[in-house]
């Protein structure tokens, strides 16, 4: 074990170690998906000097024969910007007019050694947390054996199930999918359709807007009296530990990874161009992309080669499920 505070809640989870490093991250904000929507949001209480994530929840959209993408993310303070284009067999590539459903969270930044109380090196100072409600928090965890229709998030009674942010850890070659709603498998990619599968999964769901509830264990208060962390219930935190999505498995060290959409993927089936968003394969305590659901197909190449989206996520350290 590292060197640092360990906290055993006897709640059936691993015990948590806070040490040097400790970053709590919060919601931000999140994106309206459709036609005519806004390409941009901003983060209210955004915090100087925090660290601005995206987790989109789609990164391609085909209609019609008309194929979005999303390119990239331009990230400016606490403004998110999609950078996306369209494209048809008719229509040359020029900028989307669809807007992709995603969540945007803020890591705090960590704190000046200044006051009185516990220091924890390199970590987030709760102290000077203003608003509590910003606090992410550890609201369902379970092993989940996912059927080949999906499983559902559940809904937390006092919690907005649209700033939910997901996270999963398995053992598995197929592809972890998730829609801001559902958690799917698929097999790896060599059909024209869809290809459902089942697996098994750690999943770990944390949501802001619900100020932390002191309580046994380590609490930690701002100025104002008001409560900003608390270990009754697990708190979203992570230890600087960031995965790049890329084609190359790169190891997670036994952590969780953020579940979502991370690009396109274009392969061909018989002749035909088959359009895949990809989804997560975590298989050995390594992540990387892989195809996973299936957008369409076409006879010519529309977008014809691999996009993912280019992005930086956090890595959870292995203290929750």
């Amino acid at each position: 074990m590292p060197r640092g505070l360990l906290i055993d809640l006897n709640d059936g989870g691993k015990p948590m170690e806070i040490t040097a490093g400790l970053r709590c991250p919060s919601f931000g904000v999140s994106f309206d998906s459709g036609y005519q929507k806004s390409k941009f949001a901003d983060i209210a209480g955004y915090v100087s000097g925090a660290q601005v994530l995206f987790i989109p929840y789609a990164t391609a959209y085909l209609d019609s024969g008309l194929l979005h993408k999303m390119n990239s993310v331009t990230i400016s303070g606490g403004r998110v910007t999609q950078n996306s284009t369209m494209k048809a067999q008719d229509i040359s590539e020029r900028d989307s007019t669809y807007t992709f459903p995603g969540s945007v969270w803020q890591i705090f930044p960590a704190g000046q050694r200044n006051g009185v109380g516990l220091l924890i090196s390199d970590s987030t100072d709760f102290t000077s947390i203003t608003n509590a409600t910003q606090s992410g928090q550890c609201i369902w965890k379970g092993t989940v054996n996912v059927p080949s229709g999906g499983w559902a998030v559940p809904s937390i009674a006092g919690y907005d199930k649209s700033k939910y942010i997901v996270f999963g850890r398995c053992n598995s070659s197929n592809t972890v999918d998730f829609d801001g709603n559902t958690v799917r498998f698929f097999s790896p990619p060599s059909t024209n359709d869809d290809a459902p599968a089942t697996g098994t999964i750690d999943i770990v769901i944390f949501a802001s807007g619900v100020a932390p509830q002191p309580g046994t264990g380590l609490n930690i208060f701002n100025t104002a009296g008001t409560c900003t962390f608390s270990t009754t219930r697990r708190p979203f935190v992570y230890l600087n530990k960031l995965w790049t999505p890329s084609t190359n498995a790169v190891s997670t060290g036994g952590g969780y990874v953020p579940l979502g959409r991370f690009g396109l993927m274009v392969h061909m089936v018989n002749n035909i161009y088959i359009y895949r968003m990809f989804g997560i394969k975590m298989q050995n305590g390594n992540a990387s992309v892989q195809g996973g659901k299936y957008l369409g197909r076409n006879q010519y190449a529309i977008f014809g080669n691999n996009s993912i989206t280019p992005l930086t996520l956090p890595v959870l350290p292995d203290m929750y499920v």
